[in-house]
């Protein structure tokens, strides 16, 4: 039956910032307890796409990777990656959508589809779309220009979809929206064009609706925002029965595993390493080898046997683990820090390391009694971790070096901030309305040691708790309680960079 092999195409979760409800880890869940074999993330970002894979692939269930992002007529689309040269291209997308800020507010131009769109693919007219709009208020003819402009725009038109849905709540508003999805499958098959059905999901259960609610309130209040939540409690994780009864077109049921079929190729090469390489393994080695015994020459007269012993294993560990060019990067950086006096300093477990030592600096690990196997060994093939701190107040022309000297090659690393209890609940008690004074006091009961949990077993069991004026809130503690760990905003590592192949 169509219904059996339903996927849920447009996916929300908590990683589309105070929007979702939900994390990767309790869509998977609730995806397998319905019998679902698929589903696809389709944030505003990509920020949740490793641990919904993962989280995927442990419970036997294909991940589907996209994004909403928004084009020249202002509508969203959704793309779904078929394959990992389609994810490069949504990355390609994204980044061109968020240029310049840390939210997709750009929109993406006919060039930028047509020239990323392959591996890709695209599904239109769902509910904040021109599409939509025109075939709501009967113009036809707007619609069909609009889905036309998609097709001729798309490096393969095939995969085009046109979005079929129902988030109907009274009779009048499930009428309007079949009365919608008639003419839609109507102007899709005078196209030739499939239909699919979506749920747009937000929530999990519709009782999560007030959850949404809520994150848009802290949008609305907090970052004053003019944003609005979701009509209804519809936009929920629905059976494939569910979806059949509010899409009755079976056609549209299908295609979604026809779709994940399409997609069935897309893979992430999770825990394989991508290093930049600058040279050759072998240059690299001999490079490296000459400046070690160069700087050597410098430090040490004569050059002690057990310093060239230890010398000799390290280089030989190092190039069994063809990481000689990662040594090489670290001296560059620390050569421009040097010439620009910006003071630099060894720390972690790379100060056991000789060659670390002659090359970056830092204590001599011999003479400190320092373990170089606590740093590299044969038996880890993971990156070396040597860490360099910058003068704080200069670090930025040393990432702006990198940038500019590799500007193809690099990107900072980012960090995702999640709600802790006083976060949580200061913000929720915001968005439901309390005065300021009230929420400062409410707030400030809460012990800066609580870092999550379940809130109200703390209420419970902390004795600094025990008279907590929260108690008398019920309703603001178990909604901040589902806030708990959930992400809320992206941001930038302080000094993280990432270097990999062009």
């Amino acid at each position: 039956m169509e219904m059996d092999r339903f996927a849920h195409l447009e996916v929300q979760s908590s990683f589309s910032f105070l929007w979702g409800t939900f994390t990767p880890q309790g869509l998977i869940r609730e995806v397998a307890a319905l019998g679902q074999k698929a589903v696809a993330i389709t944030d505003v970002g990509l920020h949740g796409v490793v641990q919904f894979y993962k989280e995927a692939v442990k419970a036997g269930i294909q991940p589907i990777v996209g994004a909403k992002l928004s084009i020249w007529d202002a509508s969203y689309v959704t793309l779904l990656a078929t394959d990992f040269k389609g994810y490069g291209n949504l990355c390609r997308l994204l980044s061109i959508a968020i240029e310049g800020g840390t939210t997709p507010t750009n929109l993406i131009t006919k060039q930028d589809l047509a020239h990323w769109s392959r591996g890709l693919i695209c599904l239109a007219g769902g509910r904040k779309s021109r599409i939509r709009s025109a075939l709501t208020g009967g113009r036809s003819d707007a619609a069909r220009k609009a889905l036309l402009e998609l097709k001729e725009v798309l490096h393969n038109p095939e995969h085009l979809f046109l979005i079929l849905q129902n988030h109907g709540k009274s009779e009048a508003e499930v009428q309007e929206a079949l009365q919608v999805m008639k003419s839609a499958t109507e102007l899709a098959s005078s196209l030739e064009i499939p239909v699919v059905a979506t749920n747009e999901v937000t929530f999990l259960q519709s009782q999560d609706y007030v959850l949404h609610r809520a994150l848009v309130g802290i949008q609305r209040e907090h970052h004053h925002r003019p944003v609005h939540p979701l009509s209804n409690d519809t936009f929920f994780l629905a059976s494939g029965q569910e979806m059949m009864q509010r899409v009755p077109y079976p056609e549209a049921i299908r295609n979604t595993s026809q779709i994940a079929a399409l997609c069935s190729r897309f893979s992430l090469p999770i825990g394989m390493l991508h290093p930049p390489l600058f040279l050759q393994a072998e240059e690299a080695s001999q490079k490296l080898t000459k400046l070690c015994f160069r700087e050597a020459a410098k430090l040490y007269k004569p050059f002690p046997i057990r310093y060239l012993r230890q010398l000799d294993h390290e280089i030989e560990v190092i190039n069994q683990l063809k990481m000689a060019d990662v040594f090489l990067l670290s001296r560059m950086v620390v050569d421009f820090a040097r010439a620009k006096g910006i003071r630099s300093s060894i720390r972690g477990s790379a100060a056991g390391s000789l060659v670390v030592h002659l090359i970056l600096g830092g204590v001599d690990p011999i003479e400190n009694h320092l373990l170089f196997e606590r740093f590299m060994n044969e038996a880890r093939a993971d990156m070396p971790d040597i860490d360099i701190d910058f003068d704080s107040e200069r670090r930025d022309e040393v990432l702006r070096y990198l940038m500019e000297r590799f500007p193809r090659q690099t990107a900072m690393v980012g960090t995702i901030l999640s709600f802790k209890a006083r976060s949580a609940v200061r913000l929720t008690a915001r968005a439901l309305g309390y005065p300021l004074n009230e929420i400062d006091r409410l707030a400030s009961c809460l012990p800066w040691s609580l870092r999550g949990g379940d809130l109200k077993a703390a209420l419970d069991e902390l004795p600094e708790l025990r008279n907590s004026p929260l108690k008398k809130e019920i309703p603001l503690v178990e909604l901040a309680a589902k806030l708990v760990r959930l992400p809320y905003q992206g941001s930038t590592h302080l000094g993280g960079v990432l270097l990999t192949q062009g």
